[in-house]
């Protein structure tokens, strides 16, 4: 029987479907000889989301010292916190023991300020970053050489300034990139070579400013192409006269950057737009979705099945409202940054290969934990960082369930006050924005300081990048200078790997601060939110009288000027 609820932070009504209720039971645990249902949530979908991403910062680093071996680090710990901060060798190393600051509950106060005083004391990890190379600078990311500002991201090399990318090399200012190269300032591109501001596209090469193309190449400014080559604004051209409009147009690059970029969104808003960017899925929901089966209000799932309310995951099942990343998972629950493995684990931040464990923050490679922090190396059968044998755990657990539920944190995510991070250093913040006033109202932090690059100086002027390529004088003025971004005012330098890329692709030197960059670029992606709309197809040879009558869900808000079709009518529109 599904059940009519309101959403107790943002007042909106939501619905709990009978499946939703079958799937709580099903993750319900048992602790000495009694089960303890999981209750239907309080919050919203999208709030339930909102409040996990805040625990979660991204792409915010900071330098401070390791507090064990005293070295300068980078880390996403601001240097004003008042946490201890290994560097990843000391913190996944054995000069440490987790379980040295474990404590008994108290059955007296509730279970949630107890974990935040345990959260607090408990070393933290400077940042998540393994088998990389000549990549300090990146976070939650494995297996990258050579890469600067990476972030959500592996198996790279050579890119700089991106985010979710994997298996791409030689890429700069790259949001949402598999198996590509040489691309510059792409969205969502996939098996893609030499594709420079563009959305959306798949399997292109040797092209600038195209959307929503696939299997395409030598295209500039169009959208929504499949297997054509030389065309510009979706026009098809001989290919030498292609040749003499591409080279015009490489030739206004410096000087009509905003110009082209005007205009591509003209032409992209001019053409339908499928619902949802979904293939080879069966009975899914949401946007960005591959090789899945049954995950409704879903994004960016990869090989997925029976999900539901989750985000950025890969080979995950049976599980609900989890934000990355999975590979593999099951049964989870209310998880953030959790996979490898893991299973049968609820209200978890980080974690790899952790199974049967609740309320935990960074554990890894355990089995039965409940509230603890930065447990490791297959420690099992702990509470607040405490050992206990089998029985003792179970009976204690079931202790502090019974309290929880008193106080009504069973089934609750973490307080909002015990993230680590202010609201605006973590990606809540771009999918979810508050203003310092409205996110404290809601009990999150904030980060008051700045601890970027300070200048007072003259800022420098770039020249055209053609300069830049005869001149080793000149090469090392912009290198030594800084430049000041145009929209944000915030300095910023140019690295000797990036100069190296422009110069090799003619790229003009970018005239804005990288974080800038990455928000405009974030901003032009549909948010993680769906609504139901009607096909705005009204073309009279679709099969169809007047306008089409199906009906979905779909990641265009209804205020976008976006023509939105169903997938038959997209499809006979691209015929």
């Amino acid at each position: 029987m599904a059940l009519e609820k309101q959403c107790r932070q943002c007042k909106t009504k939501f619905a709990v479907t009978a499946d939703d209720l079958i799937f709580y039971k099903k993750i319900s645990p048992t602790f000495a000889g009694k089960t303890y249902e999981m209750p239907a949530p309080t919050l919203c979908p999208d709030c339930r989301q909102q409040i996990r991403f805040a625990f979660r910062n991204v792409v915010k680093l900071y330098k401070r010292k390791c507090d064990l071996c005293q070295k300068d680090i980078i880390t996403v710990y601001s240097p004003d916190k008042k946490v201890t901060v290994y560097c990843q060798q000391c913190w996944w190393s054995d000069k440490w023991e987790p379980l040295k600051y474990g404590r008994d509950f108290d059955p007296l106060k509730p279970f949630f300020q107890q974990f935040a005083e345990l959260k607090t004391a408990v070393p933290k990890a400077a940042l998540m970053n393994v088998k990389s190379e000549n990549s300090e600078y990146t976070n939650l990311a494995d297996g990258n050489r050579d890469c600067y500002l990476l972030f959500l991201a592996g198996n790279n090399e050579s890119v700089y300034y991106g985010y979710y990318v994997d298996n791409c090399k030689s890429c700069v200012d790259l949001t949402f990139g598999a198996f590509s190269e040489l691309c510059y300032e792409g969205i969502n591109l996939g098996k893609c070579y030499n594709i420079n501001w563009s959305i959306n596209c798949g399997n292109c090469r040797d092209s600038y400013f195209i959307e929503d193309c696939n299997s395409c190449a030598d295209c500039i400014l169009c959208s929504c192409l499949y297997r054509k080559r030389y065309c510009y604004k979706n026009q098809q051209l001989e290919k030498d006269e292609y040749e003499k409009v591409k080279k015009e147009f490489l030739a206004g690059l410096e000087t009509k950057i905003d110009e082209y970029r005007k205009e591509f969104r003209e032409i992209i808003i001019s053409r339908p737009k499928k619902f949802s960017q979904m293939l080879r899925s069966e009975n899914c929901s949401g946007e960005d979705i591959f090789d899945s089966k049954n995950c409704q209000r879903c994004f960016m799932m990869t090989n997925c099945e029976d999900c539901k309310f989750c985000y950025g995951m890969f080979s995950t099942k049976d599980s609900y409202d989890v934000s990355g990343f999975g590979n593999t998972g099951e049964l989870l629950y209310q998880g953030t940054n959790i996979g490898l493995g893991t299973t049968r684990s609820s209200f978890i931040s980080f974690a790899y290969q952790l199974s049967n464990s609740f309320y935990c923050d960074h554990c890894y490679y355990c089995d039965s934990l409940f509230g603890c922090v930065g447990v490791k190396n297959h420690k099992k059968h702990c509470i607040l960082n405490k050992q206990y044998s089998e029985e003792e755990y179970k009976a204690t657990v079931a202790k502090i369930i019974g309290r929880m539920q008193k106080d009504e944190e069973w089934g609750e995510w973490f307080s909002n006050n015990v993230s680590a991070f202010g609201y605006n250093e973590t990606i809540a913040n771009d999918y979810y924005p508050l203003s310092k006033e409205e996110a404290q109202k809601l009990g999150f932090g904030w980060q008051d300081d700045d601890f970027s690059l300070k200048f007072d100086g003259t800022p420098y002027e770039p020249k055209a990048i053609v300069e830049y390529a005869k001149s080793e004088k000149l090469r090392q003025e912009l290198l030594d200078g800084v430049l000041k971004c145009k929209v944000s005012g915030r300095p910023y330098k140019i690295t000797p790997q990036e100069l190296h890329f422009y110069i090799r692709n003619k790229i003009p030197i970018p005239q804005k601060h990288f974080e800038t960059r990455f928000t405009e670029r974030f901003n032009l992606i549909n948010h993680i939110k769906l609504f139901h709309r009607q096909c705005d197809c009204e073309e009279t040879d679709h099969d169809h009288e007047g306008r089409c009558k199906t009906e979905f869900e779909t990641s265009y808000p209804p205020e976008k000027p976006e023509k939105v079709y169903c997938e038959k009518c997209y499809w006979d529109e691209e015929k």
